[in-house]
């Protein structure tokens, strides 16, 4: 046989087993697909991955991040981390962190570079789920999914609009995002948000659309509402405390139940129209003082508290 021949068929078997092992790598032996900052910035996390960031998903199944994520100051203020172009998704952080290449603080809370990106841009995309880590420093949302998707022990920080901003029907659980420059968590309609912390940032702490149930969760020191929920909506068992205007707010017929609301700037609580029922819940030190509404709007169901006292 011709000896070039010989050796062209060696390469190429060379070239296929590099090809054969490197997919090898990228693929845990529980069949997760691993992500981290050296595949990133080759490429090639899936077969249309293109070397740098964003890393680009639009192959349904499970991926992990086995190191942080960072994107380059140097790169363009409008490129994010992950870029999920299909749905079904999930993503395991695995503790790690995405950092941006922005600087977001102060109050108001502004970044530099200023952009579009966003860290995790999933919007449309339907059942994402994103668990356990970190998303910073990012000029846009910090984690921006389509309905049915759902959160789980995630902190979203230092973002410049929304921390977290997740589509109808969908799920946010033990997260916190904090010092966000527009809303800490906002969830569309029909969501849950539960067992959440968001703190000081600069609009709403938590706010939901309509139909939403928010439960077991604290928002403190935001620059607007605390907790905002629109028509039809259950807040339950939740704290607004030192946010810049009102304590909870909640659209017509909704239930406030077992609320407290403290320290808030405006009113305590503040109630659309005589549909919204409220029971058990404690107003005080609000709108200045004891002496003062704490409570605006809605209908008692039961005792509660304004004050030092029974509401009126």
């Amino acid at each position: 046989m011709d000896k070039r021949v010989i050796r062209i068929g060696l390469l190429a078997a060379t070239v296929l087993g590099g090809f054969a092992a490197s997919a090898q790598r990228a693929r845990a032996v529980d069949g997760v697909i691993e992500i981290n900052q050296a595949r990133a910035l080759a490429g090639g996390v899936v077969a249309t991955d293109a070397p740098g960031f964003p890393v680009s998903i639009n192959e349904a199944g499970s991926y992990r991040l086995t190191s942080n994520l960072t994107v380059p100051a140097s790169d363009p203020a409008n490129t994010g981390a992950i870029l999920i172009q299909t749905n079904n998704v999930t993503i395991d952080l695995n503790g790690f962190t995405i950092q941006g290449p922005s600087n977001c603080a102060g109050g108001p809370i502004t970044c530099s570079p200023t952009g579009s990106a966003s860290g995790i841009d999933g919007a449309g995309r339907q059942g994402i789920r994103i668990v356990n880590g970190v998303v910073r420093g990012f000029p846009s949302v910090g984690i921006l999914l389509g309905g049915r998707s759902r959160l789980e022990s995630v902190r979203t920080e230092a973002n410049g609009a929304d921390g977290m901003n997740v589509g109808s029907q969908s799920v946010i659980r033990g997260c916190v995002s904090s010092v966000n420059g527009s809303n800490g968590i906002f969830a569309s309609t029909n969501s849950t948000i539960t067992g959440c912390t968001a703190g000081n940032n600069g609009q709403a702490g938590i706010r939901a659309s309509s139909g939403s149930v928010v439960s077991n969760c604290s928002a403190a020191q935001n620059s607007l509402t605390g907790i905002a929920v629109e028509a039809g909506s259950t807040v339950t068992s939740s704290a607004a405390t030192g946010n810049s205007t009102n304590g909870i707010s909640a659209g017509s017929g909704s239930l406030l139940i077992g609320n407290t609301a403290q320290s808030n700037a405006q009113q305590g609580m503040v109630l659309s129209d005589p549909s919204v029922g409220y029971v058990n819940n404690v107003a005080s030190s609000n709108n200045g003082g004891n002496g003062n509404p704490q409570v605006a709007g809605g209908t008692k169901l039961g005792n509660n508290i304004c004050g030092v006292a029974l509401c009126p």
